[in-house]
């Protein structure tokens, strides 16, 4: 476990630079006026009901209740992978689990791989991230994917994920599994800016305060 966890602060400290250092007790709030846009894709395996993805509904609603949500502030959604048909939810009037889970799962696909390439390679082809509206052209941009899969196995996936990198959005996956190894951190380095592991989806909340910070880094601090 020590290990474990001196590799996450190793590629927290790699790859989001500035992380966050203040009180690990104080859950950490993203300043007012930050203007960014932020979206997730929830590519986990296993049953909706399940207690992974409550963990990962919860996760997702707590980051957002960091930001001051609105026009001239951040906006959230998840792209989402169904029947072959990319979606994009927003998210900016469902602050709460409930609300975010009874709407989500309809429009999530079992097929974990078609999510996570589909939905990031919509996010990379199509304007998901408009700028034309609000003058959110100088938002910064963010993707979070969130999967138990093998990234090091899903060639299309990175190859998408790289794509939006590439870009000059950041892109963030959080890997939840214990067999995630150095020669997989090699493969999937490079199609993302922050790679961050831990063992269990229940170890989630553990990430909040670098994952807001990270998103709203630079920004109205």
């Amino acid at each position: 476990m020590m290990i474990r966890l001196s590799i996450v602060t190793l590629i927290l400290a790699t790859f989001l630079g500035d992380t966050y250092a203040g009180d690990p007790t104080q859950t950490y709030r993203c300043p007012a006026n930050t203007l960014v846009d932020t979206f997730f894709v929830l590519g986990t395996t296993g049953d909706y009901q399940s207690d992974d993805w409550k963990n990962v509904f919860k996760f997702t609603i707590d980051v957002i209740k960091q930001f001051q949500l609105g026009p001239g502030n951040a906006r959230f959604g998840v792209a989402t992978y169904k029947n072959n048909v990319v979606g994009l939810l927003d998210l900016w009037n469902t602050p709460n689990a409930t609300n975010i889970e009874k709407v989500l799962k309809p429009r999530l696909d079992l097929n974990v791989n078609n999510v996570t390439t589909k939905a990031l390679g919509a996010l990379n082809v199509k304007n998901m991230f408009t700028t034309k509206v609000n003058n959110r052209a100088s938002a910064k941009q963010n993707v979070v994917l969130i999967t138990d899969l093998k990234l090091s196995a899903l060639k299309q996936t990175l190859k998408q994920a790289e794509a939006i990198k590439n870009k000059g959005k950041q892109i963030t996956a959080i890997w939840i599994g214990d067999q995630f190894t150095a020669d997989d951190y090699k493969i999937v380095g490079p199609a993302f800016n922050a790679v961050l592991t831990i063992y269990s989806f229940d170890q989630l909340a553990g990430l909040l305060n670098n994952i807001v910070h990270s998103l709203c880094e630079g920004l109205g601090q």
